[in-house]
């Protein structure tokens, strides 16, 4: 058959086959039938390493993917609790500062008291002594109010600032 294959791609239409040998003939057909099995062989080695090679790529996917999506629950839960924080720490800060503006409030108004109590027992006639004390006082006042760091200290405004601060150093560590 390779024989009238052979001839027929070389355009040789007249050809004799010599008729071949019964020993020769089963030779051949078993060289045929071994080359055959070979190539099933090696084929069928070829395409289950194929599969096995498709197999694993799909398991380290789905391992890929799945490592994936435990980070993106991760980050999404971390960044869940940094804005449960952020929320925390924004409801802390308006209540400092509330109780910051009721506490400089009525300090303003004691200092106020204070002042238009001096001002009273001072003799109208002294007005380089009353010069003075304008000047050592400006130098204590900050926007309108003396700051006195014992008192400020001493406050429960300190103590929840202090907590807010602590708080808010212990997201970034």
């Amino acid at each position: 058959m390779s024989m009238k294959l052979h001839m027929g791609f070389q355009d040789i239409s007249t050809y004799t086959i010599k008729p071949l040998p019964a020993d020769k003939a089963v030779e051949q057909g078993a060289d045929l039938i071994g080359e055959l099995l070979i190539f099933s062989v090696a084929l069928g080695v070829a395409s289950l390493e194929y599969s096995r090679s498709v197999a694993s790529t799909r398991v380290k996917e789905a391992i890929q993917k799945e490592q994936q999506l435990q980070e993106e629950q991760e980050m999404e839960a971390r960044f869940q609790y940094l804005e449960n924080q952020v929320t925390w720490l924004e409801e802390r800060l308006d209540k400092v500062t509330n109780i910051l503006e009721h506490e400089m409030g009525e300090r303003l108004e004691f200092l106020v008291t204070q002042a238009n109590q001096r001002m009273e027992k001072q003799p109208e006639g002294d007005e380089t002594l009353t010069l003075t004390r304008r000047r050592q006082q400006d130098q204590n006042v900050h926007v309108g109010f003396e700051i006195d760091e014992n008192t400020v200290a001493s406050s429960s405004v300190a103590k929840v600032w202090k907590s807010t601060y602590n708080a808010v150093a212990g997201l970034f560590k």
